[in-house]
């Protein structure tokens, strides 16, 4: 190395005798109180650094230089953390510090202007080895309820990932919600989100979003496991947007209508898809017969139950949509009704207001009656179809698989 020398020495706020140095060629941490020394330089240029502070609300490290303006290292809680314990094990999570319910987005910016800090609960893990099996990340309440789940191997729809052969997977890049589970320290931003409403295929376009609610101000738990085994949890704090007024009875009341409105799209979304499926299934049913004879009572008793299928499936949803623009084109259903409502609800920090509750009951009232329906052909026609098709045969519906 070098010569260089020391330009400032400044003692963590939180830990005594953790040190960071800032020298003229860059900065250094100290883990006991000044006999040893690493670098902490990261992606930090060979610079001189001039002085340094830690910023002790959100735990930011920030570093003054000389030509290379200020630098910020987001989130130093990890280096609290640090034990002979950390360093001798295989998998280690991190306890997340405090984290801000704020809105804001983490996307890059412009080469010259630096990089956002993480929007979100920023978990770091750490792998000795690289894992051979999935790896899932487990986000729950205070109350050990469930609120949502990530995997290194799946998608947020729990869908195993699928590279396509002709596609070229840029390796620096991460696929959003997907873990990464590398050898050495890992890094995940949770959104704070409860999970996505469900929808129907990914080809629907929809005005309103699916995206789950923020969760609202408490104490979570964050697991992390490798298949079924608990390598690590940590509890940690989700606060509220210090400049927003807001108390916390109203955010509960915003969080349960949100969730109702996410359960209410999810519930007409999967009877679509079932829809579709019992349709599908009557229709190919018929199409095998070649005897005229024999299809045309087929024919006639599918054709009530196809007609009220279809008639839910248009009350539900606007199948003529097939780009954003055909949005001012055809009227939309029942479902974005609902999921623009819920963006609505979800758009600011506060109590739903009196005409979000009349819009959401009269919404529901709608959707309501068409699941009365959609149960009745469930006890009437469907059976009644399946009876004249069998013939010694399998039911053509299969109301346990439909489901």
């Amino acid at each position: 190395n070098e010569e260089s020398f020391t330009r400032c020495v400044r003692e963590d706020p939180h830990r005594k005798g953790l040190l960071y140095a800032g020298t003229e060629r860059g900065v250094y941490v100290s883990f006991t109180d000044g006999d040893s020394w690493q670098s902490l330089q990261l992606n930090l240029p060979i610079t001189p650094v001039h002085d340094i502070q830690v910023q002790a609300r959100d735990n930011d490290l920030v570093i003054a230089t000389h030509g290379r303006s200020f630098w910020i290292l987001d989130d130093i809680t990890p280096l609290y953390q640090l034990s002979d314990s950390v360093s001798t094990a295989n998998a280690w999570l991190f306890a997340p510090r405090r984290t801000a319910r704020m809105d804001g987005g983490t996307a890059d910016t412009a080469i010259t202007s630096g990089q956002n800090a993480a929007n979100g609960a920023i978990v770091r893990y750490y792998f000795k080895k690289k894992p051979t099996s999935e790896i899932r990340m487990v986000f729950l309440s205070d109350s050990r309820d469930t609120i949502t789940t990530y995997s290194s191997t799946k998608n947020k729809k729990r869908e195993p990932i699928k590279i396509k052969k002709e596609f070229y997977e840029d390796p620096q890049l991460r696929r959003p919600g997907v873990l990464r589970a590398d050898s050495g320290m890992n890094v995940f931003v949770w959104d704070l989100r409860h999970f996505d409403a469900a929808e129907v295929d990914e080809e629907t376009v929809m005005a309103g979003s699916l995206a789950g609610p923020k969760v609202i101000p408490g104490f979570y738990f964050v697991q992390l496991l490798q298949g079924d085994t608990l390598l690590g949890e940590k509890r940690f704090e989700v606060y509220e947007n210090p400049k927003i007024k807001v108390t916390q009875e109203d955010l509960v009341a915003q969080n349960k209508l949100a969730l109702q409105l996410r359960d209410t799209i999810s519930a007409i979304h999967r009877a679509i898809k079932r829809i579709r499926k019992i349709k599908a299934s009557v229709d190919g049913y018929i199409a095998s017969y070649i005897d005229t004879n024999e299809v045309k009572p087929l024919k006639d008793a599918a054709k009530p139950l196809i007609d009220t299928l279809t008639s839910i499936e248009d009350i539900f949803i606007q199948s003529r949509i097939k780009a954003f623009e055909d949005v001012l084109r055809f009227p939309i259903r029942l479902n974005d009704k609902l999921a623009y409502l819920y963006d609505v609800v979800k758009s600011a920090d506060a109590r739903p207001t009196d005409q979000d509750y009349e819009v959401f009951s009269d919404l529901t009232h709608y959707a309501d009656r068409q699941f009365t329906i959609l149960k009745r052909l469930d006890q009437t026609l469907i059976p009644s179809f399946n009876a004249m098709a069998e013939h010694g045969r399998k039911p053509v519906i299969d109301l346990k698989k439909t489901f």
